[in-house]
């Protein structure tokens, strides 16, 4: 193993952060700490990141529970958007448990959507 090989090069993984939340439509800075964002920004920067990694299925368990109703807009039309593009893996099923306020026609009574 060389030296250059030991150390990571952490410009070249912010570039790296940068490019991917870019591709994927996520507003982050990859500078920012995780604990530093906002919960539907985490949320973002982890989808993201599994779709990153070549996820062929993404569970999101309770993914409304901590955001406003603006912010569950928000989360599911970039859920939607994702599903809609056909490169990478983004045209794998999303699956979220206890979406209580997603699924039209009863948003009610929905205990998950599939995007």
């Amino acid at each position: 193993m060389d030296d250059e090989s030991r150390w990571i090069s952490w410009g070249r993984l912010r570039r790296r952060a940068e490019q991917l939340l870019a591709e994927y439509g996520v507003q982050v800075d990859p500078n920012t700490r995780a604990r530093d964002l906002a919960v539907e920004q985490r949320q973002f920067v982890e989808i993201a990141r599994a779709l990153s990694f070549g996820a062929r299925l993404i569970i999101l368990d309770e993914p409304t529970a901590q955001l406003d109703a603006r912010g569950i807009g928000r989360l599911f039309d970039k859920l939607r958007e994702l599903q809609s593009q056909e490169w990478r893996s983004c045209s794998s099923p999303i699956i979220c448990r206890r979406c209580t306020t997603c699924a039209p026609p009863s948003p009610s009574t929905a205990t998950h959507a599939t995007f």
